[in-house]
């Protein structure tokens, strides 16, 4: 015989606990909702009342919430289990039908089998019990009116609240939202109203060591002064009067540092949410490379310079290339020459590389004097506007300088006679050539010479017959130098005048007296040697007697050595006395050179 529990007595059970936790989950919420409404009305009015300070009233509020749930699991959800299992379910059934009394839980656990009873006798009962919950409404056994007491709780207080919501001053239902959820950043309900007109989005980015402006238009009642607070992070909050422009408005200003900064504003009894203005650094360069390449006249190469400010220096006429790091990165960018001038240039475009670096180029010309980069930064849009021009020097090509050393101004030469010339020319780049010109009695500028040069200086030593240049007595012949540079430029020396003269002096006389003057300047360079040689041998001799002791070998030496090139000039000069002596014009000459002779041998 079948001894299981029969599909009714199944279907009535599982009517009985859906219904009985249905139930209880309701009245866990009306418990929790109770609670925490009563507690969120609580922290209004605190709050309205301004005896709950700002900080504690988020922490009250998850308080009052851990405490209506714990109050609603003590109350319902605890009890859910206990109709787990088809026994628990058949106990609390039998509690409500008291006509089951002990049937319906002996029939369930008959079901499981029991050595003691008959099948039959099993088998009967489950056909009792299952006839008996048939016609039972498990709505009759558990009605609503169990969760009366919560539902007229929580109309009370719904009632109340919106009573509560009608006094106009109190604001309540603001109040009820801001204790309702914590840590939300809400307005603070009141009778005035802040309209935060500046900074537009109120929320956004502020430049590194910057002010931003706050102006807001406040209206509705209220009485003081608009205050302004502010908070950098990790700092403590600051509060400032704003100053009223009229018509509603106040401003104020926020100093903003390198770290963020959260602002609000209290007007009377309101109090705007809280904003944030994020620090970002504005676009600025930290690194460049400056490429500058002389013009091509000048035959340099370009030099590449790395350095951490952007003045430049260079030759007119160069290109220069720079290529430039900023510190984050940058969306647009125009380079601006002379940025200071009412009629500066167009701007130029810089390009933007794919490793972030800029890159600009133009030529340097005269009247560049600066030059100014505009950046603009890819996350905050902040441009560089407060950075300061950067100084060009243009360095002229200057015209080259020519000279001429000897001969001074003038001088005077027979037509058969030579001009030592001796000059120099310079130039600041560098010199190409430097040419020798003449011309006879103003005549026709000719190149004598053309000296192909290297450098920044070169020197001209020359030694120019004016036999060639068919010179006679009386006329004038002029000698400049023309140096000309790697530009093209050229510069003259003062002229220097050469005026032929007449043969008016026996040749072999005036042979003479050249030969005569180069003796003289040997015989005083020999004298002078002889005068410090014997000043060096009193000085070593004064050393000796001072210190008696025998006189140092190395002072010794170098005397000795300077003694024999003293004896070496006195040979030579010897001999050329004897030269000149043969070739003297007359017997006067001849005992001068006797004389001569013998004041060198003494």
């Amino acid at each position: 015989m079948e001894t299981r529990l029969r599909p009714a007595t199944r279907q009535a059970l599982q009517a009985f606990r859906a219904r009985r936790s249905r139930l209880l989950v309701w009245r866990a919420l009306l418990c929790f909702a109770l609670i925490a409404l009563a507690a969120t009305l609580t922290a209004a009015l605190l709050d309205r009342a301004r005896f709950l300070p700002e900080i504690v009233r988020p922490w009250t509020t998850l308080a009052a919430y851990a405490a209506a749930a714990f109050a609603a699991w003590r109350t319902a959800l605890s009890h859910l289990h206990a109709a787990k299992s088809d026994h628990g379910a058949a106990r609390l059934f039998e509690e409500v039908a008291p006509g089951l009394h002990e049937r319906l839980l002996a029939a369930v656990e008959l079901a499981d089998g029991h050595a003691g009873e008959s099948a039959e006798m099993r088998a009967r009962l489950q056909e009792d019990v299952a006839s008996a919950v048939e016609n039972l409404d498990v709505r009759t056994l558990l009605p609503t009116r169990f969760l009366r007491v919560w539902q007229f709780g929580f109309a009370a207080l719904a009632a109340l609240i919106a009573a509560l919501s009608l006094v106009p001053g109190l604001h309540l239902p603001g109040f009820l939202v801001r204790a309702a959820v914590p840590f939300a950043n809400l307005p603070r309900p009141a009778s005035a109203i802040i309209r935060l007109v500046e900074p537009s989005p109120s929320d956004g980015l502020a430049p590194f060591h910057s002010e931003v402006i706050v102006a807001a238009e406040v209206s509705g009642l209220f009485t003081g002064a608009v205050t302004l607070e502010s908070q950098p992070e990790g700092a403590r909050t600051r509060l400032e009067p704003m100053r009223s422009i009229g018509g509603g408005r106040h401003e104020g200003a926020l100093a903003i540092g390198q770290a963020d900064v959260r602002y609000r504003l209290h007007a009377g009894d309101a109090i705007s949410p809280w904003h944030l203005l994020s620090a970002r650094p504005r676009p600025r360069l930290v690194e460049f490379v400056k490429t500058v390449t002389p013009p091509p006249y000048t035959g340099l190469p370009a030099a590449e310079i790395r350095e951490e400010h952007g003045d430049l220096e260079a030759l007119e006429g160069s290109t220069v290339q720079l290529s430039l790091k900023a510190n984050q990165s940058v969306r647009h960018s125009q380079l601006q020459l002379n940025p200071e001038h009412a009629d500066r240039p167009a701007p130029l475009d810089v390009k933007i590389l794919p490793d972030g670096r800029l890159q600009a180029e133009w030529n340097l010309a005269a009247g560049q004097e600066a030059w100014q980069i505009a950046l603009t930064a890819v996350e905050s849009g902040f441009t560089n506007g407060e950075s300061a021009p950067w100084r060009i020097t243009t360095l002229p090509d200057l015209p080259p300088i020519a000279q001429i050393l000897e001969p001074q101004e003038q001088v005077a030469l027979l037509a058969d006679a030579s001009v030592r010339l001796q000059g120099f020319a310079s130039d600041d780049v560098g010199l190409a050539t430097v040419a020798v010109a003449h011309a006879v009695n103003g005549g026709t500028w000719k190149d004598l010479e053309t000296i192909a040069a290297s450098g920044r200086e070169g020197e001209v030593q020359r030694v120019l017959p004016l036999a060639p240049m068919q010179v006679a007595p009386g006329d004038t012949v002029l000698l400049k130098l023309v140096a000309t540079d790697l530009k093209g430029q050229k510069a003259e020396s003062p002229v220097v005048r050469v005026i032929v003269q007449e043969q008016t002096v026996d040749p072999v006389q005036r042979q003479w007296a050249e030969e005569t003057r180069r003796l003289a300047q040997q015989a005083a360079t020999v004298s002078d040697k002889a005068r410090e040689l014997r000043k060096a041998m009193d000085g070593v001799q004064k050393s000796t007697r001072q210190q008696r002791k025998e006189t140092p070998e190395s002072s010794l030496a170098r005397a000795q050595t300077e003694l024999d090139q003293l004896r070496d000039s006195v040979d030579d000069l010897w001999e050329r006395l004897k030269q000149a002596a043969e070739k003297a014009p007359g017997h006067l000459e001849t005992n001068e050179m006797r004389l001569v002779g013998e004041r060198l041998a003494h």
